[in-house]
């Protein structure tokens, strides 16, 4: 199963190899324990199954990939050692967090991040390090540090600037709604409820609502007829009139409309429509990183 004899030698002799393929079944109840959110993971255990480190994401090449694993198995990169440095070193927690993060372990990540926030001054809160890191952990509007926010603007709004503070506000309300989206199911009143809920309160928040929230609302019930042209032509309609956080926003619901609205649709077709979106974003985005993106998504799409 090795690709190169090095790596064969290393493994035989440093570790055992267990694989589960936890995409398809987990009887054992793997993910849960391991909390497993992202794959490939690979975790790093003891004769007893506690979890000793752990990475995410493989490798290029087999060298790198026993590099990688060599330095997950050092002590310093141990559960136990961060654990002993927490205790230790009050100062390491916001690295610790961002660790957890970075191997998918977010509902960790969060608990200790709320506990820290209710530690710390406004001006820790709110420094550049600590937006960046809500930036890449928060990705719903339930979090005590929203609520701050909303409830001490003046004061917040000083440390971040009027601009950030905004965005940041509606990314995490597009955020919250757009997974809500991915799980409705049309089929089941409870669900189409339970959304209709979310995307209301989003929309009678002054500080939430965005042009692509107000885009849902005026298609929910495309969506829910099942009317998936419709909400390619309003699509069109609207691009070039939105930034680009709503324009991406946007686009993504086209992307999984028909898996949403639960009707086969014929790709051919499918893929006509979303060439004649991406066209529009590729003629009107100004953002290069977004722009490359869609060029890339347009050529697949064309092949």
């Amino acid at each position: 199963m090795f690709p190169t004899k090095e790596a064969g030698d290393y493994f035989n002799n440093n570790v055992i190899l267990i694989k589960y393929q936890l995409d398809l079944a987990d009887p054992d109840g793997i993910m849960e324990k391991y909390a497993i959110r992202a794959y490939p993971t690979f975790i790093f255990v003891d004769g007893e199954g506690k979890e000793y480190s752990r990475f995410l994401g493989g490798a290029n090449d087999a060298k790198t990939f026993i590099e990688r694993t060599q330095n997950a198995i050092k002590p310093e990169n141990s559960w136990a050692y961060r654990e002993e440095k927490l205790k230790s070193d009050p100062s390491y927690t916001l690295e610790h967090i961002k660790y957890l993060n970075s191997v998918y372990m977010q509902d960790q990540a969060k608990e200790m991040l709320y506990a820290l926030f209710a530690t710390r001054s406004v001006t820790e809160n709110f420094s550049k390090e600590s937006v960046s890191l809500y930036n890449s952990l928060i990705t719903e509007i339930n979090s005590p540090i929203i609520d701050y926010m909303i409830n001490n603007q003046k004061e917040v709004i000083a440390l971040m600037g009027e601009e950030e503070f905004g965005s940041f506000l509606t990314s995490k309300a597009n955020s919250h709604i757009s997974n809500k989206l991915m799980r409705l199911d049309i089929e089941k009143p409870e669900s189409v409820k339970d959304f209709e809920t979310e995307l209301s309160k989003i929309n009678s928040t002054p500080l939430f609502t965005s042009k692509y929230t107000r885009f849902l609302v005026d298609n929910l019930n495309n969506i829910k007829d099942k009317n998936i042209e419709a909400v390619f032509d309003n699509s069109a309609k609207l691009l070039p009139e939105l930034n680009t956080a709503d324009r991406s926003m946007v686009l993504s619901i086209n992307t999984n409309v028909a898996r949403i609205c639960k009707v086969s649709a014929d790709q051919d077709v499918l893929n006509k429509r979303m060439i004649s979106l991406f066209e529009i974003a590729v003629a009107v985005e100004k953002d290069s990183r977004y722009l490359e993106s869609y060029r890339s998504t347009l050529e697949r799409l064309k092949e």
